[in-house]
């Protein structure tokens, strides 16, 4: 915690006479900020009380920079994964797999599934899935049809306008309202949906 990173900090800079570069983590009020320490020991004639110039500085820009680049690189790894399986796979079954598989075990995220609607019910079914240990997706209903509240969230949406849809907060976004609460206690926050496309129509 902070508090361990600046004693490690004095420590450091008790025998060395300087430290720099260390990090720590603060809660405030307008959110999560993150500091970088640069600690001096000041020459007294008590050694035996030693003082020291603490600065900082407000590197959180910087640390979001960083952490949106390592998961920008993620992406691309993952999507140059999925294309040499797609090459390799052979069947539709390996292809939608991957397609779930490869994001989830790169860290992109923490569910993935892949499915197509039942033209009988207008329901959208689950073809593929990876990550779905605690069993999510086992009983939601998805629609495709906009007058229904299960047809007006991501994946419904994203179905019919044939282009991507995010809920960056599912508590908030009021389109998310029928898979909310279940989708909180399996400790998702955010949802995302992108159509996969057949000679320009959704499949």
């Amino acid at each position: 915690d902070a508090a361990w990173v600046v004693g490690q900090a004095l420590r450091a800079a008790g025998q060395s006479g300087e430290d720099y570069g260390r990090v720590l983590r603060l809660a405030l009020p307008d959110g999560e900020h993150w500091f970088e320490l640069a600690v001096k020991r000041l020459p007294r004639k008590d050694e035996a009380k030693p003082v020291f110039l603490v600065l900082s500085r407000d590197v959180t820009g910087h640390r979001s920079s960083e952490q949106r680049l390592r998961r920008l690189n993620a992406f691309y790894a993952a999507l140059l994964e999925i294309g040499d399986t797609i090459v390799r796979a052979g069947t539709e079954e390996g292809i939608l797999g991957a397609l779930c598989r490869v994001p989830v075990e790169r860290g992109l995220v923490k569910m993935a599934w892949v499915g197509v609607e039942d033209a009988a019910t207008h329901r959208i079914v689950p073809l593929a899935q990876a990550g779905d240990a605690e069993g999510y997706l086992r009983g939601i209903v998805v629609s495709t049809r906009k007058e229904l509240p299960q047809g007006c969230g991501m994946t419904g949406t994203a179905w019919r306008e044939a282009r991507a849809c995010t809920a960056d907060q599912i508590e908030a976004d009021p389109s998310m309202r029928p898979w909310r609460e279940r989708a909180i206690a399996h400790g998702f926050r955010s949802s995302a949906a992108f159509p996969i496309l057949q000679e320009g129509s959704v499949r």
